[in-house]
């Protein structure tokens, strides 16, 4: 409970500075031009802290320690050496119109590793030496407890990740690129994923490893939590020097990568041989139980170089704007959808016309007998014509298109003395013009579609 609270107070901290830092802005005010740069690096960190949870079940269990970690090829390190971060990053990073101060926003994928070195719960008893107790040295005739052996954890991950750094300026010269000098801190957001342990396979439940120390001493462990893809929260907080021309540019920060929830929990059992005689035989004795969770997290030092490369603003070109500007505007096509039903009526196409003019004549009247039909007329769905009686007189009506396709339909508010509702319908726009006959009854109404092409 304890490192769970110590990480939710780091977790605070980290936000408090995140947000001073945008808020900061630097003291030379001069005004500059904006800048904006791609930006493509890599990025090394080495000799850091990874945090473990313990929880007692019973008996005795490890003591964490330093120590040489070593992996399956048998090279070694020291504990601090053995907590790795390498990765590559790409993004972009823009300067402040009023001030020097930078802004970025970076992508990074990295292979981070994380070393957990322990002593064994067991103890043997050594003889203690003087000087610098070596075998050279005398013995006290005391001696001392030492732990039997070390155990030794991994969790190596690769973090996806995206995040926005804020960088302020501090002074001209920098001591090692010969440009500007920054400060900066730098927060991002991803998700870690191919947890592993000292083997290659992907830490899941139920994974079993055992060892034994020169004693003969056993521990069992198992894996009985784990999280494939948890998200972490990083940051970066240290200095930046840039080239003279900001070409390329080196950072040394402190980074801190902190998981939303752990990696993942193993639970260890260990058990002490109590060596047998001519009466009893060998036996292993419980010892003690407990389980360890490893948080993923790590603090290290991180050194970032980057290469980056200037983004040329586009030059306006006032010529082309003038003449867009003054260029006929085109008419705008506006698309009626076909209608399928009006007043509960199916809508059937009966002609298609093209027409080259958006102001055209219709003419409307009873080619045949005269029986008393009455219609409506629509045009795009608004009403244009209500109850008309058709006569063997034409009827003129003005018809305001738009550019595209138009629909007009008759719509029958009678079948008249002889089935079904027919009317003529002319249609002129100033060059040509078209006769048709629509139909319609009280289930299906006729229509025609009017194809406007300004021209």
């Amino acid at each position: 409970m304890e490192s769970d609270e110590i990480i939710n107070q780091i977790k605070f901290i980290y936000i408090l500075i995140f947000i001073f830092l945008i808020n900061t802005h630097s003291n030379a005010q001069t005004k500059t031009k904006p800048l904006t740069y791609f930006t493509l690096g890599y990025n090394l960190g080495y000799f850091g802290l990874t945090p473990s949870s313990h929880q007692s079940i019973s008996g005795k269990g490890f003591t964490r320690t330093l120590g040489v970690v070593a992996g399956n090829n048998g090279r070694g390190g020291f504990t601090f050496t053995g907590t790795t971060s390498l990765g590559v990053n790409m993004g972009f990073c823009r300067q402040n119109k009023r001030n020097k101060n930078m802004w970025g926003i970076i992508a990074d994928l990295q292979q981070n590793r994380n070393s957990y070195i322990f002593d064994m719960p067991f103890k043997k008893k050594v003889p203690q030496r003087g000087g610098d107790q070596d075998a050279d040295d005398p013995y006290l005739g005391d001696s001392t407890e030492v732990s039997t052996g070390k155990w030794i954890e991994t969790d190596k991950y690769l973090k996806l990740a995206v995040g926005i750094q804020h960088l302020w300026y501090i002074r001209k010269e920098a001591d090692l690129m010969n440009g500007e000098k920054y400060g900066y801190f730098k927060v991002s957001l991803g998700q870690s994923f191919m947890h592993r342990n000292q083997g290659r396979s992907v830490v899941d439940v139920g994974q079993t490893d055992s060892g034994s120390d020169e004693l003969g001493n056993v521990i069992n462990a198992t894996t009985i939590v784990a999280n494939r893809t948890p998200y972490v929260l990083s940051s970066e907080i240290g200095v930046c020097s840039f080239s003279p021309n900001k070409d390329r540019s080196l950072k040394f920060a402190l980074a801190w990568h902190l998981p939303l929830t752990s990696s993942y929990t193993r639970e260890y059992e260990f058990l002490k041989k109590i060596p047998g005689n001519t009466h009893q035989p060998t036996t292993m004795q419980f010892f003690g139980k407990e389980d360890i969770t490893f948080q993923g997290g790590s603090f290290l030092l991180n050194v970032t170089y980057n290469f980056n490369s200037k983004i040329h603003s586009k030059p306006i070109d006032t010529l082309k704007i003038w003449q867009k500007m003054h260029e006929p505007a085109s008419p705008m096509i506006v698309h009626n959808h076909k209608p399928h039903f009006i007043n509960g009526r199916k809508v059937k196409i009966k002609n298609k016309i093209e027409l080259n003019d958006s102001v055209v004549v219709a003419y409307v009247w009873d080619k045949g007998k005269i029986d008393g039909d009455r219609i409506t007329l629509y045009l795009n769905g608004k009403e244009i014509l209500q109850d008309y009686t058709v006569a063997k007189a034409k009827r003129q009506i003005v018809l305001h298109l738009n550019p595209g396709k138009n629909y007009l339909v008759m719509h029958a508010l009678n079948l008249g003395r002889i089935p079904p509702n027919t009317a003529a319908i002319e249609i002129n726009d100033g060059r040509k013009s078209k006769q048709m006959i629509l139909n319609s009854d009280t289930k299906k109404s006729g229509a025609l579609e009017l194809d406007c092409i300004p021209g």
